[in-house]
């Protein structure tokens, strides 16, 4: 069994666009996220360690200083300063700081959902598959809460650089040439740039998809070259930080945060999720053609053995696109046969809604709903009270 698409696209098109399905896409995932954010008057649970760090560009001309002045600790300023210099740049434009903090990664976070569907477009060739991942972008919580609180400022730079340099990726192994390999070298480079591991989560699926793609001597050749420009273009920024802090900076991000075995957090991942979602996921794993479901499923593993820290942040992207194949599948051979019924050419001279297109809304609808409720109810959704700014 495969997923279809042109043969099906047909009768979804008179009534309910793939196109249409993303408009309300992003249209819905800029309300959460902008709800999210706006229903408190100050950025969302973390991101004072960037607020001080901007200061400190900003107080240093946009020269990158040694040491951010956070708290006094004396640590190195070695972040990637993609996000903190669009910040400070704005910043220095005359927009407030704090407000800076909360309005940039809404927007940058919202702008993933069109990234996602462009790559799960490319990916499965299925617009309509593609439009549900979108859909599931914009309401999955895993999606976009870590990303919209001022901490989001470099971490919804990250996640969208590292989609749109997964799609550039792909495309550059199904057809290299010199512009996708400028492409894939400048959004890889812009990746490393924004987020530590948004990049280690972009070499991780690089490395799974050479494996799974290349068949030529020229796809090799033009993998490897993107890898070396973005090895030399990044090493402007990280060179200068290891001559000056020496690889034990290295040893001190290895031992930043908390460890916890990745199958726990995939299990709190799966727990997370809503029924819908998870019976189109296993639809998608199941029925879905084997070479598309196959590079998405090893890399959601692979995510969590390799790189277990930062799996349930990026293998979201996986399980969407997973969700929207499983998502056409059912629109394909349960709903849209409903349209040929009896019941359905009875009142189809009254412009009745079509059977599949309804199903189809009851289904995003099902996926949306207990997501919201989850996102109002998440425990980072806080911020720090007026009283407590003031101490």
């Amino acid at each position: 069994m495969t997923d279809s698409g042109s043969n099906h696209s047909q009768s979804w098109h008179t009534s309910f666009s793939p196109e249409l399905i993303l408009y309300f896409s992003v249209i819905l995932g800029f309300g959460i996220r902008a709800s999210a954010v706006f229903s408190r008057e100050f950025p969302l649970n973390d991101g004072g360690l960037f607020y001080s760090m901007i200061q400190d560009l900003l107080n240093n001309h946009l020269a990158l200083p040694l040491y951010t002045t956070y708290n006094q600790a004396g640590i190195p300023f070695a972040y990637p300063p993609l996000g903190l210099y669009v910040a400070a740049l704005l910043a220095q434009a005359g927009m407030p700081l704090l407000q800076v903090l909360r309005i940039v990664p809404v927007l940058i976070s919202t702008a993933t959902i069109p990234a996602c569907y462009q790559f799960a477009n490319h990916y499965l060739d299925n617009k309509i598959a593609a439009a549900f991942a979108a859909w599931a972008v914009a309401v999955l919580p895993d999606v976009f809460l870590w990303r919209i609180m001022g901490g989001g400022i470099t971490r919804s730079f990250g996640f969208l650089f590292f989609i749109l340099a997964m799609n550039s990726l792909y495309s550059l192994f199904r057809h290299p040439t010199w512009q996708r390999i400028a492409l894939t070298s400048l959004l890889g480079t812009a990746t490393v740039l924004s987020h530590p591991e948004a990049a280690l989560e972009l070499g991780l699926g690089a490395l799974l998809l050479s494996g799974f793609r290349l068949r030529e001597k020229r796809t090799l050749f033009a993998g490897a070259l993107a890898a070396l420009i973005i090895f030399l273009c990044t090493a402007l920024w990280w060179l200068p930080i290891l001559q000056s802090q020496g690889l034990s900076i290295l040893a001190a991000l290895a031992r930043s945060g908390t460890w916890i075995p990745g199958y726990l957090l995939l299990l709190n991942m799966i727990a997370h999720l809503d029924p819908v979602t998870i019976t189109c996921v296993l639809i998608g794993l199941i029925a879905g053609r084997r070479e598309k479901a196959g590079w998405l499923s090893t890399y959601f593993v692979a995510m969590f053995i390799c790189l277990p820290r930062s799996a349930p942040q990026f293998g979201v992207v996986n399980v969407a696109i997973l969700a929207g194949i499983g998502l056409e599948l059912l629109h394909a051979h349960i709903l849209t046969p409903l349209d040929r019924g009896p019941s359905f050419s009875a009142t189809h001279g009254l412009r009745m809604p079509r059977p599949s297109t309804l199903g189809a809304i009851c289904l995003m609808l099902l996926i949306f709903v207990p997501n919201w409720v989850q996102t109002l109810t998440s425990p980072v959704m806080s911020a720090l009270s007026s009283s407590d700014r003031a101490a």
